[in-house]
């Protein structure tokens, strides 16, 4: 387990396996395995293109052809030709008031929402406003707490680590004494063999 407040070593660590990270992500792309958020910027970045595209073909100009409401040309082109096509003439003349009708209704529904607009607008967009602060104010006030909670957070684990250092330091000096009186221990005792054989040795040949 790492320690990242007490062990030093650790930057090194963290550089290492970040560069680990990177190779693994360039071999995965070189795959052709694209990370979730590369695709969620990828499908942003289009969709961002698509609507720069379609406002700039919606600023473009006005489009006044849909509001102009011509003469049929069934009928023109019958009168021109002097034509006995009075009922042709009568059909056509009556889709064309047909379509002048609807373009009146719509035009009246469009003078009315400019109607509401005025005098709704205002008041709607500083209600809007008025929630878009409070949402702001909201996020912020959930932000300062959750960075107040990580800060926390990390204190406890400073706190935490540095105890755990100690603790490691005391068993790891434990530890040295422990394989030093080994040591010792197995020095003596070969001493001691050493010494046994001496011993023995000079017994026989003083036999």
């Amino acid at each position: 387990m790492a320690l990242p407040y007490v062990d030093f070593e650790y930057e090194t660590a963290k550089d290492s396996v970040q560069q680990l990270v990177a190779a693994e992500k360039a071999a995965m792309r070189g795959a052709g395995i694209v990370a979730a958020s590369a695709a969620t910027a990828t499908e942003t970045d289009g969709d961002d293109a698509d609507g720069a595209g379609g406002a700039a073909g919606r600023t473009a100009g006005i489009d006044t052809a849909r509001l102009q409401l011509p003469a049929p040309a069934a009928a023109a082109a019958a009168a021109d030709a002097d034509a006995d096509a009075d009922a042709e003439a009568e059909a056509a003349w009556a889709a064309a008031a047909s379509r002048a009708h609807a373009m009146g209704e719509l035009q009246a529904a469009r003078l009315a929402n400019c109607a509401l607009l005025d005098s709704l607008a205002a008041n709607a967009w500083l209600a809007h406003t008025v929630q878009l602060d409070a949402l702001v104010a909201q996020m912020r006030a959930a932000l300062a707490a959750q960075k107040d909670h990580i800060l926390a957070i990390n204190k406890a684990r400073k706190a935490d680590q540095t105890r755990a250092k100690l603790a490691l330091d005391a068993l790891n000096d434990r530890w040295n004494l422990l394989v030093d009186a080994v040591l010792r221990v197995d020095i003596a005792n070969s001493v001691l063999e050493a010494e046994i054989d001496a011993l023995a040795e000079k017994q026989q040949q003083q036999q």
